[in-house]
C-alpha cells in the first residue's frame, strides 16, 4: 500500500523507501493499518519534506519516530478545540470526524473493542473510560483529562435520556452543552427558553448529539438555530 502512496500520490523528486521493512516497522503502529492515517502521514510528512527544501521522506530525522506509540500517533492527529460546557460525546466525534476516523476505529486504536467509543458516546448508557484511556484521549486529543472528564454528567445527577437543545444557544455557537442534559433543568438558564427535545417542525427526536455533523434535523433539516423563530412562529398562529 505505501508502495502505491510512494509513486501515484506523494511524488517526490526522489524515493524514500517506504516500503523497507524498518520503514514498515515504523508506520504500521501509527496507522494501526488503516488507509485514512497513512494518506494522513505521508502526506503532511511530503508537505513538511517540501517545505524544508528536501526531495524525499527521511524517516531517521522524523523526530516522532523515536517517541513512545501513543505520542506516534498522536504527533499526526489533528486537533479540535473545546467549547467550554460541551458534552464528551459531542466533543469526542468531532475529534474523530476531523481525524476521518469511525468511532470503531478510534476504539481499534485505543486497543479497545469495537463498541467502546460509541458507548462513550451514548450518554445513556453511562460508560466512561478507564484511567488508562482517560490519559490516551487527553494525550490525543490535546485536552487536559479533567476537563475531559467534566464534560461527563455526574452518575449523581438525573440523565434527561432524550437529546435536547436551546435553539438560541446553538445559534451563538454550535455545540450540544452538558446542562442540557440535566433532567432537573427544563428552560435554558441564559434565554429562559423551554429547551427543545425534539424538531418543532417534523415531530422527530434529535439524534445523539455524536451524530450532528450539519446541525439539523435529519428528517426536515430545519436547522437548530431556526428552531426557536420556527416554534414562535407557530404559537403565534393558535394564540
Amino acid at each position: 500500500m505505501t508502495a502505491l502512496w510512494e509513486e501515484h500520490v506523494l511524488q517526490l523528486a526522489k524515493p524514500s523507501n517506504l516500503t523497507t521493512v524498518k520503514a514498515q516497522n515504523m508506520l504500521y503502529p501509527a496507522t494501526r493499518g488503516y488507509i485514512g492515517l497513512l494518506d494522513q502521514i505521508l502526506c503532511e510528512a511530503a508537505t513538511r519534506v517540501i517545505q524544508q527544501g528536501k526531495s524525499y521522506i527521511d524517516l531517521d530525522t522524523r523526530p516522532f519516530m523515536n517517541d513512545p506509540e501513543v505520542k506516534t500517533i498522536n504527533s499526526w492527529m489533528f486537533r479540535v478545540t473545546a467549547y467550554p460546557g460541551e458534552s464528551f460525546g459531542h466533543f469526542l466525534s468531532r475529534f474523530r470526524r476531523a481525524n476521518y476516523l469511525s468511532s470503531g476505529q478510534l476504539s481499534a486504536i485505543l486497543g479497545l473493542r469495537y463498541l467502546a467509543v460509541s458507548y462513550w458516546e451514548t450518554p445513556s448508557r453511562r460508560r466512561m473510560p478507564d484511567k488508562k484511556n482517560w490519559k490516551l484521549l487527553s494525550d490525543m486529543t490535546g485536552v487536559a483529562e479533567t476537563n475531559l472528564r467534566s464534560m461527563l454528567m455526574p452518575k449523581s445527577i438525573a440523565l434527561c435520556l432524550r437529546t435536547r437543545l436551546c435553539s438560541l444557544c446553538y445559534g451563538e455557537e454550535p455545540f450540544h452543552r452538558l446542562i442540557w442534559q440535566n433532567a432537573n433543568i427544563v428552560e435554558c438558564d441564559r434565554h429562559g427558553c423551554e429547551l427543545l427535545s425534539m424538531c418543532p417542525q417534523c415531530g422527530i427526536d434529535f439524534q445523539l448529539p455524536a451524530l450532528w455533523e450539519s446541525g439539523q434535523c435529519e428528517q426536515c433539516y430545519l436547522p437548530f438555530y431556526d428552531m426557536n423563530k420556527f416554534r414562535r412562529s407557530i404559537e403565534g398562529i393558535f394564540t
